[in-house]
């Protein structure tokens, strides 16, 4: 299966890190995870290099290439503790839709 999903989207750089993950924790085969990452890897790079980088913000950085649940809550003073940003994870860990976490 995850071979024809690497063909259907060959340069995804989320699926070859999430498939890394699972081959690494799951599966137990660090060799065929390192070789996912160091794949995605040098997509990520070959697309900084062509100028065709993501910006850089709390989305890119922290976002949906993580398999980590990740919530940014806000720390000013006006906003104490309001949730600013939840990734596709914490919605399989809570069960409730980003859109219903997030404000």
């Amino acid at each position: 299966m995850a071979k024809r999903l690497n063909k259907i989207y060959p340069d995804e750089i989320k699926f070859l890190f999430r498939y890394g993950n699972f081959l690494l924790k799951i599966i137990h085969n660090e060799y065929d995870a390192i070789e996912c990452y160091e794949r995605a890897r040098m997509i990520f790079f070959s697309r900084m290099n062509r100028g065709n980088a993501m910006p850089v913000n709390e989305q890119t950085t922290f976002g949906e290439n993580s398999a980590t649940a990740i919530i940014l809550i806000s720390a000013s003073s006006t906003k104490i503790g309001h949730i600013l940003h939840a990734n596709e994870e914490v919605e399989e860990v809570l069960g409730f839709n980003r859109k219903e976490i997030i404000g």
